[in-house]
């Protein structure tokens, strides 16, 4: 499947593959047709690949095919926890329409002067990228006006949940007078499930294997040990089994490196320490 098939503007989907973007991801493939049937969808991952693409892709696209030039408000809003992450996706942006950049952007983070940012709330922005902190001393200082908000997609709920900051996502979808979906991005954790379920009511739900985290990607096995002699016995016996190839042995601190080292006699042990 290529971009052309998940119904975006033909130009843009060329730009997509001039930047490089081959073939959809599975994420992807998924979400973009959702999006870009105006549905909110609740997305049950934080690291799956493609995941910046999957939401900036449908919301060019959305900008692209319905241009307004008569405005005083941010028409997408993206909240993402970290700051790196706004760098992230500013830099996917520039990628995505290359030296066409016929979209109006603006970002509102902590550390910078309030000013500059109050001033950019009332520029007639296609999209704005912002980190909660600032945005909610914004907001609740009546210096943002979201009413008319045509789409709000939340990078990463889980973290700005566990920051306390999840208020600020209330208080914006309670000031839209329009209809606006709204993407969410959140992990498989009880109390922010039912909160996301709550406040999302009616979005259709995505779940999809976080497939770049490297964890996954690499076998894992439990062996139960007795006590520390079966532990030493159990180590001897997997250095054995991958005898010339390359192992990394951690541990919890220095002193058992040390006792482990000399239990595993004529072997080469490496310590490692963060």
């Amino acid at each position: 499947m290529s971009f052309s098939e998940l119904g975006l503007n033909p130009d843009f989907a060329a730009k997509i593959q001039a930047a490089g973007y081959e073939n959809p991801t599975e994420l992807q493939k998924q979400l973009i047709p959702l999006m870009t049937a105006a549905k909110s969808v609740i997305v049950w991952t934080q690291s799956a690949s493609g995941k910046t693409g999957a939401f900036l892709i449908p919301a060019i696209n959305y900008i692209l095919s319905n241009p307004l030039e008569d405005h005083r408000h941010a028409r997408i809003l993206i909240l993402t926890s970290r700051r790196d992450r706004v760098n992230q996706i500013n830099y996917t942006i520039k990628r995505l329409l290359g030296d066409d950049q016929q979209l109006r952007s603006g970002f509102i983070v902590s550390g910078r002067p309030y000013q500059p940012q109050m001033r950019l709330l009332r520029r007639p922005l296609d999209l704005m990228i912002a980190t909660p902190g600032r945005l909610n001393d914004l907001v609740d200082n009546n210096k943002a006006d979201f009413s008319k908000l045509e789409m709000l997609i939340i990078d990463d709920l889980s973290a700005i949940y566990h920051k306390g900051l999840h208020g600020l996502v209330n208080k914006i979808l309670s000031e839209r007078t329009t209809p606006c979906p709204t993407i969410t991005f959140v992990r498989q954790e009880e109390e922010i499930a039912t909160y996301a379920r709550a406040i999302f009511a009616g979005a259709q739900e995505l779940e999809v294997e976080d497939d770049r985290n490297p964890l996954l990607q690499i076998p894992q096995v439990v062996h139960l040990a007795d006590d520390y002699t079966h532990k030493i016995a159990l180590m001897d016996h997997l250095l054995d089994e991958f005898s010339g190839e390359p192992t990394s042995i951690f541990t919890t601190n220095t002193k058992t490196a040390k006792a482990l080292a000399e239990s595993l006699v004529g072997l080469t042990v490496k310590e490692v320490q963060e």
